[in-house]
């Protein structure tokens, strides 16, 4: 519990200073946005969001920390496509290629080139931990410096659970995030990039003969809902899976459901196949129950930025007097409009100066507790002492008494 309020005072603190640079999520109180009780899943954390307006349409332990295991290649994917042409060619170094035995990788050799749209597409496709590392080399010339600009690029965005050690997510204790934060990349990284979208949706993938590989490679994606079997989703437009040892089974998947496109992350799954069961549970259950009544309605509480832009837009140097009045009008109302978030930053940031209240007035109070309880202790223990002492010496008068008599 004091965790989870950690995390809100942290979520709202992100959002009270402007340091959000995507769209946050508008949590919910309880599992789901309607009163229909959800399907039970086995994952131990997991979140649905529509993309569109960042509405949370289900949860559970969304703040709960744990391990993301290769569902970190998102992340790694977006820095890779924010910072790096596609043609380019990344020649692997001996720290590169250096991975966990029997992990899944292209089994690159120290000195082979692969181009980057390579690279990105086996990253995420066959979920290469070696194409991780050289692209983390290529974007900031070391695997340290990569995993620092992953965790602070995740905290500009708004997250609040979240550390990476590495560009490939094998199992690290510090090396953690929760279902709110993977959400809240996922979603950035499908809006913003043009290229993820096609890249999360590939069913096969291949990486053409290198200067150090004389074979072609064959891949299939390793996310089975989009590829025809027991899993497939007509609806899923694809994702990223991920296990480790201590991570379990991880996903994050998109979905076009009624119009919408929502995204889903389930962490600490029991297997992969359970994990893409229970995510095609819940977003059938979303379908059935999220009315189109209801995104309408969202759209109207958070419309896309572009759209407000365009109501605003300047106008051409030839247009009439009266379409110049129309449109500073618009920007007069505009304007108007942008007071609302001042005073929503000013009420936020009571609710976290009362919030920090009643956790230091917690704190004192058990501290209160404490110092009472040792005094009563040493008390206690004095009269003890000063009990024992007077026995001793009535104990040492009647021998002496009795030492006389004797005698």
């Amino acid at each position: 519990m004091f965790r989870k309020a950690v995390c809100i005072v942290m979520a709202v603190f992100s959002l009270s200073t402007g340091l959000v640079e995507a769209s946050t999520i508008k949590t919910i109180e309880g599992n789901s946005v309607v009163d229909v009780t959800p399907p039970y899943i086995e994952a131990e954390s997991a979140i649905i969001v529509d993309i569109s307006t960042g509405q949370q349409l289900y949860g559970k332990n969304i703040y709960e920390k744990h391990y993301p295991a290769s569902i970190t290649k998102i992340m790694t994917c977006m820095l890779a496509l924010e910072n790096l042409n596609m043609d380019d060619v990344i020649t692997f170094s001996e720290e590169a290629v250096n991975i966990e035995m029997n992990s899944t990788a292209a089994y690159v050799v120290e000195g082979e080139e692969v181009s980057v749209k390579d690279c990105v597409y086996g990253l995420m496709v066959h979920s290469c931990n070696d194409f991780a590392n050289g692209l983390a080399e290529a974007v900031s010339g070391d695997l340290n410096s990569f995993a620092e600009l992953m965790t602070e690029r995740a905290k500009k965005l708004g997250c609040i659970s979240t550390n990476f050690v590495n560009a490939h997510g094998l199992d690290n204790d510090e090396h953690y995030t929760c279902a709110y934060d993977m959400a809240l990349i996922g979603m950035y990284a499908y809006d913003s990039q043009p290229l993820y979208k096609d890249i999360i949706s590939t069913k096969k993938y291949q990486v053409e003969p290198t200067n150090k590989c004389e074979e072609t490679r064959y891949w299939n994606n390793g996310h089975e809902m989009i590829l025809e079997g027991y899993y497939y989703y007509d609806k899923c437009i694809g994702g990223k899976t991920g296990y480790d040892v201590k991570a379990k089974s991880t996903l994050v998947t998109y979905a076009n459901i009624n119009g919408r496109t929502l995204i889903c992350v389930m962490l600490k799954a029991p297997s992969k196949g359970q994990a893409m069961v229970d995510t095609k549970a819940l977003f059938e259950y979303i379908e059935k129950n999220v009315t189109i009544e209801y995104y309408a309605e969202l759209d109207k509480l958070y419309p896309k930025e572009e759209e407000t832009e365009d109501v605003v837009a300047g106008v051409d140097d030839d247009v009439n007097e009266e379409e110049q009045n129309t449109s500073k009008a618009a920007s007069e109302e505009n304007t108007e409009k942008k007071g609302m978030p001042i005073i929503l930053k000013v009420l936020l940031w009571l609710f976290v100066i009362v919030l920090v209240g009643f956790i230091l007035l917690y704190i004192y109070a058990r501290y209160v507790v404490y110092v009472r309880r040792k005094k009563k202790r040493e008390m206690r223990k004095k009269r003890q002492l000063e009990h024992r002492r007077k026995m001793e010496e009535r104990y040492k008068q009647t021998r002496f008494y009795n030492d006389e008599e004797s005698r």
